[in-house]
């Protein structure tokens, strides 16, 4: 069984360098993903472990918590993203199912619609927003390479449906001119 094969930490690393080597996908993100990937393998002693057994979100947390401190909050998040990525398309190369080569289907779909085409539900993370007392503001599925521009766009999109708080929407007292002193 080549190492590639192996569906451990050192095979999806073998993965990643395939795909550089055979231009399956580009050199930019082969690179990111050796390089994140090589840091969450690397911290969770995963070189020999089977990634196609264990459970994926309690791993990943436990290197957020291993890792924290060494990088920002923001850097481990990417880490985690990319690595959930590169796990995709390994799974679904190792089970030679389609979709483990990054999609070139970018502008107009086979339905005509300009944008990609829609993803698997294993490339989609869900989120639970609670807002007070047990009440979800909202859930929401999110595809799990969402760019900062589309979360801007979001955020813009909910900032419109707030209400103004009670104390923003009361008048103000009118003050009333100071008496003028008899003459």
């Amino acid at each position: 069984m080549s190492d590639i094969q192996s569906g451990t930490g050192s095979g999806l690393l073998a993965f990643i360098d395939y795909l550089r080597e055979k231009g399956y996908s580009p050199i930019g993100t082969t690179r990111v993903w050796a390089t994140r990937c090589g840091d969450v393998v690397s911290m969770l002693g995963f070189e020999d472990t089977d990634l196609r057994t264990i459970n994926v979100d309690d791993e990943l947390n436990r290197y957020v918590n291993l890792a924290r401190g060494s990088a920002k909050d923001e850097m481990l998040q990417r880490r985690v993203k990319e690595f959930k990525l590169a796990l995709i398309r390994y799974r679904k190369f190792l089970n030679n199912e389609d979709g483990w080569k990054p999609s070139q289907n970018r502008g107009k779909s086979q339905n005509g619609n300009t944008g990609v085409k829609s993803q698997s539900k294993e490339e989609n993370w869900r989120h639970r927003f609670p807002l007070r007392d047990g009440q979800t503001a909202f859930e929401a599925t999110f595809p799990i390479d969402i760019r900062a521009s589309e979360m801007d766009r979001i955020k813009a999109w909910l900032g419109t449906l707030a209400q103004p708080d009670e104390d923003q929407l009361a008048l103000p007292v009118p003050r009333t001119p100071p008496a003028l002193p008899a003459p």
